[in-house]
């Protein structure tokens, strides 16, 4: 319903052949942190967390149209994507709208078993970040990553970005990842974190029994789900 309403005054961006110049592989990542749940009652059990972060990959030449696919999709919906905003059917909706852009993939790097929640989250995820950078540069290609921002000056978060660049620095030095990696740090207002936030939460909805019902709806555009350990 939704995506024909957009084809009929837009093509979905395709792929194809690109410029050399066009074909860089970008990475856009977010993560969600829940706990886990009785399926049945819905209230929060004891047993721990599970921490997923979702990596977004596309082609810097599909950029700007899928740039524009998203915002015509959040224009026609009439309401923003975060997903914590969002009720069931408004999920799913938004959903099929991203469903509709084949110009991205997507990858999972997610805690292997539940963590206590006492962990501290930045041990989680350094941990998780690692992996996953580690993996996207060597084995997809990724040569630039954006992540939410989480650097907060009125909240004293001055140092928290600049952790996730001590991620890269650190694979650097072991010889893990070659040099010249670029991320940068981003606003909700990039409409690709959109996808990626969408796709954390379902994920950390379904391993954690809020909600299993979502994942598998976009489940087919997932390339990797690699569990990592604590």
């Amino acid at each position: 319903m939704l995506a024909g309403l957009l084809l009929a005054s837009r093509d979905v961006p395709a792929r194809s052949a690109r410029a050399v110049s066009e074909v860089r592989l970008r990475a856009f990542l977010d993560e969600s942190r829940k706990p886990l749940r009785d399926e049945s009652t819905g209230s929060v059990l004891n047993w721990g967390d599970h921490y997923v972060l979702s990596a977004v990959t596309c082609m810097e030449g599909s950029l700007g149209q899928s740039r524009t696919w998203l915002k015509d999709v959040r224009r026609t919906l009439g309401f923003d994507f975060h997903f914590s905003d969002l009720g069931r059917r408004r999920r799913e909706l938004v959903i099929e709208g991203l469903l509709a852009l084949d110009t991205w993939d997507a990858f999972l790097f997610e805690t292997a078993s539940p963590v206590h929640r006492s962990t501290p989250e930045r041990r989680m995820r350094d941990r998780i970040l690692r992996v996953a950078i580690s993996e996207l540069v060597t084995q997809a290609g990724v040569d630039s990553l954006t992540m939410e921002t989480r650097s907060s000056p009125q909240r004293g978060q001055h140092t928290l970005d600049l952790r996730d660049h001590s991620a890269i620095s650190g694979l650097v030095s072991k010889g893990l990842i070659p040099r010249g990696i670029h991320m940068t740090h981003s606003t909700k207002r990039e409409p690709m974190l959109w996808i990626a936030d969408l796709i954390a939460s379902c994920r950390s909805d379904y391993i954690c029994g809020r909600d299993r019902s979502l994942y598998p709806l976009l489940a087919h555009r997932i390339r990797v789900t690699r569990g990592v350990n604590g």
